[in-house]
This record gives C-alpha cells, sequence and structure tokens, in this order.
C-alpha cells in the first residue's frame, strides 16, 4: 500500500501550482479549488475502509498503516469544513430566501439521495440472502443503523443541517448568534452520542461550524495574513506544530480530539492559500465524492463474498477499478430522480 500513497504524491504534485512570495492563492476556496483536495481526501477514505477487510501483513504495508492510524478521522474533516463555509457564504450571497428554501433544496435531496444508496445495499444484501426488518430499515433511513454502508456521517450531516436551518430561522437578524446556535447544537450532538457510539461520530463534528466561523471571519482573516506574509507563515507553523503536538493526546479527552480535528482543516486550509492543485483525476474523484462515499463499500462487499479479501493488492485494484463507474451511473440515476420526482 506504500506505493498507494506514492500515487497520491504523484497525482498532487502533477498540474500544482505553487504560489511564490508575496503572491497568494486569493481563491483557494473556490469550488474548483477545494475539488482536488476533496478528491484527495475521498482516495484515502477508500484506502481507510478497505482496509477493514483485509489483512495487510505485507512488508509494504507497514508504512501505509502508520500513515493511515496517524490520520485516524481527518480524512473526513475537510468535507464537513467545506460544507460548513459553502453553505454560510450562500447565506450571506441570498439571505433568508436560501434558509427558508433549505429544507427542500438541501435536506430533502441529499436524504433521497441517500435513501437511494440504501436501497442499492439493500438490494445487495438481498442478493446475498441478508434480509432486514422494517425497524432496522427505518433507522437505516437516518443513518442511525447500517446496512453495511458508511452511515456515521450522513446521521451526522442530516443533524448539522437540520441545526443549520432552524439556527438561522431562529437568529435570522444576528448571524453571529445563529453561528453560535449552531456551535452550541454541535456540543450538544456530542453530549448526546457521548459513550452511546464510538467516539468516531462526533470526534470531527465540530469542523462543520469551524467552516461556517470561517466564512463569517474571512475577509478579516485574509487582510490580516495576505498583507503581512510574516503572519502567515507564522499562523501555519502554529497550527503545523499544534496538530504534531496534539496528535498524543487525543485518545486522553474527546475535547482533544475535537481541537486537534478544527486545526488540521485550518492547516490544510492555509496550505491551501499557498499551493493549488490542479490534477484532473483529483478533480473527477472530488467532483464524485458523495457517490463514491456512499457507494464505495458495494464493490468491497462483493469481493469480500467471494473470498478476494485474501489478496489484497488485487482486492484495492478492482475496488478502484469498479467504484468511479458505479458512481458515475449513480449519479445518472439521481439526476432522474431529481428531475422526476424532486423537481429540481
Amino acid at each position: 500500500m506504500i506505493f498507494f500513497l506514492f500515487a497520491l504524491v504523484i497525482l498532487c504534485v502533477y498540474q500544482v501550482t505553487i504560489y511564490q512570495k508575496p503572491a497568494f492563492c486569493r481563491d483557494y476556496l473556490s469550488k474548483d479549488n477545494t475539488m482536488c483536495v476533496r478528491g484527495l481526501f475521498v482516495l484515502l477514505i477508500i484506502a481507510s475502509h478497505f482496509k477493514q477487510y483485509v489483512e495487510l501483513s505485507g512488508r509494504f504495508d507497514k508504512a501505509y498503516r502508520s500513515f493511515s492510524n496517524y490520520l485516524a478521522q481527518t480524512v473526513v474533516v475537510m468535507f464537513l469544513f467545506y460544507s460548513g463555509y459553502g453553505i454560510y457564504e450562500a447565506v450571506k450571497a441570498k439571505g433568508s430566501s436560501y434558509i427558508q428554501a433549505f429544507p427542500r433544496k438541501r435536506i430533502l435531496p441529499t436524504w433521497v439521495h441517500f435513501a437511494a444508496a440504501i436501497l442499492c445495499f439493500a438490494a445487495v444484501n438481498l442478493c446475498f440472502g441478508v434480509h432486514h426488518g422494517v425497524r432496522q430499515t427505518l433507522l437505516a433511513l437516518t443513518g442511525w443503523t447500517s446496512f453495511g454502508n458508511s452511515n456515521w456521517y450522513m446521521f451526522a450531516v442530516f443533524f448539522l443541517y437540520f441545526a443549520t436551518w432552524i439556527s438561522f430561522s431562529c437568529f435570522s437578524r444576528s448571524h453571529a448568534a445563529a453561528l453560535t446556535a449552531v456551535t452550541a447544537c454541535s456540543c450538544l450532538y456530542v453530549l448526546l452520542l457521548y459513550g452511546r457510539r464510538d467516539s468516531y461520530w462526533y470526534s470531527t463534528i465540530f469542523c462543520y461550524a469551524a467552516g461556517m466561523w470561517y466564512s463569517y471571519w474571512k475577509e478579516r482573516i485574509e487582510r490580516f495574513l495576505f498583507e503581512r506574509e510574516h503572519a502567515y507563515y507564522a499562523a501555519l507553523i502554529l497550527a503545523a506544530f499544534s496538530v504534531l503536538f496534539i496528535r498524543p493526546y487525543i485518545a486522553v479527552l474527546p475535547v482533544l480530539y475535537a481541537c486537534w480535528s478544527v486545526l488540521f482543516a485550518l492547516m490544510v486550509v492555509l496550505v491551501s492559500m499557498k499551493i493549488s492543485v490542479h490534477n484532473p483525476i483529483l478533480h473527477w474523484f472530488g467532483d464524485y465524492t458523495f457517490e463514491i462515499y456512499i457507494l464505495q463499500r458495494i464493490p468491497m462487499r462483493i469481493l469480500q463474498q467471494f473470498h478476494l479479501e485474501r489478496y489484497p493488492y488485487l482486492f484495492f485494484f478492482l475496488v478502484l477499478l469498479t467504484v468511479p463507474p458505479i458512481a458515475w451511473l449513480f449519479r445518472k440515476l439521481l439526476r432522474v430522480v431529481d428531475r422526476s420526482v424532486l423537481r429540481l
């Protein structure tokens, strides 16, 4: 698997832009610039989930296992951060009309797309003789339980979306109050799930609110960093040092894990101010993040049924080979659903 990491490095380096002093990438948080970052992390997520199905004990696997264990849940933090940032950017641009339409245009489509994926998993399970009861099905449609799919992230997203809608509906005249409410809801989420679910269900949840707060303070942050390059490098070094320093202690307290996750997201944001990746492969994977994330376990589930986990590298190669066309076909299906059912 060390070769997989080498391949990712090559993809990142190919067509990369490094902004020399005193220039900055001014649109570092644009959709196009964040797409490759998403692509990089969704590939890391595929690899992280893949190793749950196989035993990586080869001599070329040790470095990857150490790297993957070090990153832990930070492979998802940028998705939460970018989501929070993007939603608040839309709130600033469109105002109350965006919040009023949020349930119909954001929450409902996301849930319908997720439900379509759940049906795909149910169909695969049925082919292998696995049946699900009504209660389990209803809970699976919320993300609380699973049909073999990755579910905790979607459950968290649904909670955060509802928290966003309620917070901005209640505090429509004060965005600072609304963002404080979203942050408070994130705290409530942690309290409700602490001890009831594994820590990965809530350890990165604050990255969503962090993305919103970054959008709120964005102009001031950029003015401060872009006009004082020494301040930028000081912030980058501080963020990187904090990530390295806190990492050994994140298992001690959930609050340390939460801080580490947010600091990791901020470090990536700071790096993207100077380094912009434009690799077409990473861009494609970033564009299909949802479809890849939600369906990646289907080929893994099928390959496991044929006992191909005994051949880890073949297993991983087949996953990488089959996930893109599955994601592409699923998006085609979702577009039909959006037009015919949701009228979007």
